[in-house]
């Protein structure tokens, strides 16, 4: 027999449990966590949260009178230099919800969602904060954590206190890599922190999946590697590990970081121009993805095909990663140092703009311009 005491905790246990998972299941089913998760495609470039121009023929959903709130947590930079990922982070987020009041009655499941947003600015030390701010709220339900840093040190609180947390940018599973994890278990993340989860697809399994492309189908021998460690902790360490194991030749390696600001690429990108490779991988977002390609035209190294990237000493073919070479603002950026054949390895999760994906939709009615 429970006390009254006992019987007043379990239930609250139970009711924090259903709520932690109606949050998973709304989440997945509003499509929040592949819209914060895609930030980077390109399908919402340009966007502010200074004013609406959603659709005026759209006829609107009768409003649910029994729709009971879920309050959802958003980790995300509102200042400091990933400030453009925060806004538009809460475009997509504004969209979504747009589309669950005008279609849906403004419930999804029963429930009528609330985001509380917290600054998660450039250091980790901000991010974690952020966080500690919305898990003090004994309302939220789970928190989405969209492109702030400090996801990996809160992992210890996210499993002891079993926060549900949807990571739609931190990428756990290459950083726990770096740090001498086994990834053989695709379940990694889920040990490390139970009720954590990520969206996007590992910077280190994409990589690999390049790589064997690269080797097995284009026959490259020699490959090159410039990297954004800011944004990829870890890349090149993985880049060196899988290399090594594909038994493909490394001419030029290096990292930099965009802390400090401004970074000037023709040095790095010279000496790799004198090393020469057969494929050239650019891991940083699309604005300096484009500058680099610009650079890399300049000195005489733009890709033409397969067979020209093997004979000519510097003539590579460039590979990349989604936010990078994959978004449509590289191709803006680098003009026409943009190459046909320009790679980057992507994930059908990621691709929201088909026919058949909601989001596709929402943003063309409630996009934020």
């Amino acid at each position: 027999m429970l006390s009254p005491g006992q019987e007043q905790r379990l239930s609250a246990i139970v009711a924090a449990e259903l709520s932690r998972r109606r949050f998973l299941a709304f989440a997945s089913k509003a499509g929040i966590g592949a819209a914060t998760a895609t930030v980077l495609s390109g399908a919402l470039g340009g966007c502010d949260s200074s004013s609406s121009t959603g659709s005026d023929t759209t006829t609107s959903a009768p409003i649910n009178p029994d729709a009971k709130p879920i309050k959802i947590g958003v980790v995300t930079p509102q200042s400091g230099q990933g400030k453009f990922i925060g806004d538009i982070t809460k475009a997509s987020i504004d969209a979504a919800l747009a589309a669950i009041d005008t279609e849906m009655g403004g419930a999804l499941m029963g429930y009528r969602p609330e985001i509380v947003y917290a600054d998660g600015g450039s250091l980790a030390e901000e991010g974690k904060a952020a966080f500690d701010q919305l898990r003090s709220d004994p309302d939220i339900v789970g928190i989405l954590w969209a492109g702030s840093r400090g996801l990996v040190d809160s992992l210890a609180v996210i499993a002891s206190e079993r926060i549900p947390v949807i990571s739609v940018f931190t990428d756990l599973q290459t950083i726990l890599l770096r740090d001498g994890r086994d990834l053989t278990d695709p379940q990694v993340v889920s040990v490390a922190a139970p009720t954590c989860f990520q969206k996007s697809l590992p910077d280190v399994f994409g990589l690999s999946r390049m790589l064997d492309y690269a080797k097995e189908d284009r026959k490259y021998d020699t490959v090159a590697l410039l990297a954004n460690s800011t944004l990829y902790s870890g890349i090149r360490s993985s880049f060196d590990t899988l290399t090594s194991e594909k038994g493909i030749n490394v001419s030029f390696a290096e990292e930099y970081t965009s802390d400090s600001g401004s970074v000037d690429f023709r040095g790095p990108l010279g000496r790799i121009s004198e090393a020469g490779c057969d494929a050239l991988f650019l891991y940083a977002f699309s604005s300096d993805t484009g500058q680099m390609a610009r650079i890399v035209n300049e000195l005489g190294g733009k890709y033409v095909d397969t067979a020209t990237a093997i004979a000519e000493k510097f003539k590579p073919q460039i590979f990349g990663n989604p936010a990078g070479t994959g978004d449509a603002t590289f191709a803006a950026g680098a003009g026409e140092a943009a190459s046909r054949g320009t790679m980057c390895a992507w994930y059908l999760g990621g691709l929201i703009a088909q026919p058949n994906f909601p989001l596709r939709d929402w943003i063309a009615q409630y996009r934020i311009d």
